[in-house]
């Protein structure tokens, strides 16, 4: 998988967009450049979630030209903190169902 054929998958008009591929393929670059583009381009923030520390101190230094419109944190670090049953069934409440947009794996 490309560099050009990852940026085409995430601008592509599916509700789900799974990227596996191996390391230097851009999908974190392009991942990056896609969440700062959505987060200047919607009112309210994005919550990116990784699984690895590294992963997430890339995504926060190549998104940090839009502020606080984009979080980043582990999966871990998300899960043990503020998200819970209550939490997020008052979020799905007050903005209806949050569904994920895109999911970005590195494959062996």
């Amino acid at each position: 998988m490309s560099d050009a054929s990852v940026r085409a998958a995430l601008r592509s008009d599916e509700r789900l967009v799974v990227i596996e591929a191996p390391a230097g393929c851009g999908k974190t670059h392009q991942g990056a450049e896609y969440a700062s583009e959505i987060a200047r381009a919607v009112d309210g923030r994005l919550l990116i979630l990784t699984h690895t520390h590294a992963a997430c101190s890339v995504f926060a230094e190549r998104t940090r030209d839009v502020g606080a419109r984009v979080e980043v944190r582990t999966i871990d670090a998300k899960s043990l903190g503020r998200i819970t049953p209550a939490s997020v069934f008052r979020r799905i409440q007050r903005h209806g169902p949050v569904e994920p947009r895109m999911a970005i794996r590195a494959s062996q």
